[in-house]
């Protein structure tokens, strides 16, 4: 009596389960749900494309950023414009077909990327947070410790880093690259479940918890050090006293911007973190998260170019002197070019 009372409780979960997986299924593959993502992936991609692209210009022409924090901050706008090259564009048309349309070649290709670039980005963010926390806590030391040539060797050690990793990562024998309907992309995992993904978790570590971990280590200490800052500079003359007042309180400012920016990539990548707490716990995929997970790290490869121009007044005045040419200049051009148009 209880095996079969305890069997018809088993079927009616498992039917109920089941039940409610094709309620998901079907929502996920409505035509309406299906183009609001293309959509909004489609926005996202060109946003994030269009205003590294500019940043880059911003970056090359601002007069008031140190060269030692534009060469991480170039490299940063360079690996966003890869991530979506490698990973936001090929998401956008395996989303739209619902299925992976570029072959396994190209799987492994764009998953190898795709690796490569995000790793990279977390690395050159912690770059970026130690130059800042050099600035802010050391400033009257910070050339002496801090030059192009071994900021140069920062970046390129962090490009070098998560490339070695995810070579790693990718050519050990039990690794294949798998189409996650999912999560519509290809991704990196043993090819039996019989084997723990133990690189995977190393990767986690490595590139993600590891430097998000580090840099709320350095905001930390910036924020216990600025007091006795302000005691050193009080004992400067008065005019040495302004200048270096001035100078903390921008260094502070670029701090805070690349502090968002941090806080954003770690937003951007909750739902990844919950989504993989979700398949271990339940050994399944959880519905409909899959492929936010996928979007906001999409998102959060534009999140640095807004907070740039929100927070960073260094970065915000030649933007503004930049688009106020284009906007100035494009009408005129652009009517030039119609007049030999019609002209001809």
């Amino acid at each position: 009596m209880n095996l079969t009372e305890n069997g018809s409780e088993s079927m009616s979960t498992n039917i109920s389960e089941s039940l409610a997986s094709h309620k998901w299924l079907a929502f996920e593959m409505s035509p309406i749900y299906k183009g609001f993502q293309v959509t909004i992936l489609v926005i996202a991609v060109l946003i994030s494309i269009i205003g590294n692209s500019l940043s880059i210009v911003v970056i090359h022409k601002a007069n008031h950023i140190k060269t030692t924090t534009k060469i991480p901050m170039f490299s940063l706008a360079v690996c966003y414009i890869m991530v979506n090259i490698v990973f936001g564009i090929p998401f956008i048309g395996a989303t739209a077909v619902n299925t992976w349309p570029y072959g396994q070649t190209m799987c492994f290709v764009l998953a190898f990327g795709m690796n490569w670039f995000y790793a990279c980005s977390a690395c050159l963010l912690f770059t970026l947070n130690l130059d800042r926390y050099i600035a802010v806590t050391r400033p009257l030391r910070y050339h002496s410790l801090i030059s192009n040539w071994k900021i140069s060797m920062l970046v390129l050690t962090a490009w070098l880093f998560s490339f070695s990793v995810t070579c790693f990562n990718a050519f050990l024998p039990y690794q294949r690259a798998f189409f996650k309907h999912d999560y519509h992309f290809c991704f990196f995992d043993p090819y039996t479940d019989e084997i723990v993904d133990i690189i995977g978790m190393i990767n986690l570590l490595l590139l993600i918890v590891f430097p998000i971990t580090a840099t709320i280590v350095i905001y930390c200490k910036i924020y216990n050090i600025s007091k006795f800052h302000a005691q050193q500079i009080a004992l400067l003359e008065q005019s040495m006293q302004r200048n270096a007042e001035k100078q903390r309180t921008l260094d502070t400012k670029a701090a805070k911007a690349f502090l968002l920016v941090t806080a954003g990539f770690v937003l951007a990548w909750l739902p990844v973190v919950i989504a993989i707490g979700y398949e271990y716990a339940y050994k399944k995929d959880p519905p409909i998260l899959p492929w936010w997970c996928g979007f906001f790290g999409t998102v959060s490869t534009s999140i640095n170019v807004v907070i740039y121009y929100w927070r960073n007044e260094a970065f915000r005045r030649p933007a503004r002197k930049m688009m106020m040419r284009w906007m100035r200049v494009a009408p005129e051009e652009t009517s030039m070019w119609v007049s030999s148009i019609i002209l001809e």
